[in-house]
């Protein structure tokens, strides 16, 4: 008897994990977080929703729902009202391809100078198509 339990134990659990396999690889690649983040010596620190002005550099950090290889994305950087008469102003376009080791794609945007003051915004791209933005300010 004590054979049978263990035997259905683990039927049980191979059957659970197949499933979970097969939901995890079928699942559209989506993202699932959009954030902007303080630049902390080079790696991604605490997100901001303000970013001071004099900070050169800053992430636009994008959350995958899982890890997949070869998917396209673009962080278009853009000043939506600036100091300096900037209005819908595309600053920078970075771009990246996902692998199949993290969920997580970092973008770092950065300046030599301080920033223009005003409100910005970041629209993500998953394989050509705009998915998702963020919306935040340099003060």
């Amino acid at each position: 008897m004590r054979f049978t339990h263990s035997f259905i134990l683990f039927v049980f659990t191979f059957i659970m994990y197949a499933c979970n396999s097969t939901k995890e690889t079928t699942q559209a690649l989506a993202i699932s977080e959009v954030y902007v983040a303080k630049d902390k010596e080079g790696q991604v620190g605490e997100k901001l929703a303000v970013v001071p002005a004099t900070d050169n550099t800053f992430h636009c950090v994008v959350q995958l729902n899982k890890k997949e290889a070869g998917a396209k994305l673009v962080a278009t950087l853009i000043a939506v009202e600036a100091e300096g008469g900037f209005e819908n102003y595309e600053v920078r376009a970075l771009e990246a391809v996902t692998d199949s080791l993290n969920q997580q794609v970092v973008f770092p945007f950065s300046l030599a100078r301080p920033w223009q003051k005003g409100t910005y915004k970041c629209d993500i791209q998953l394989n050509e198509k705009t998915t998702t933005t963020v919306n935040f300010s340099i003060q």
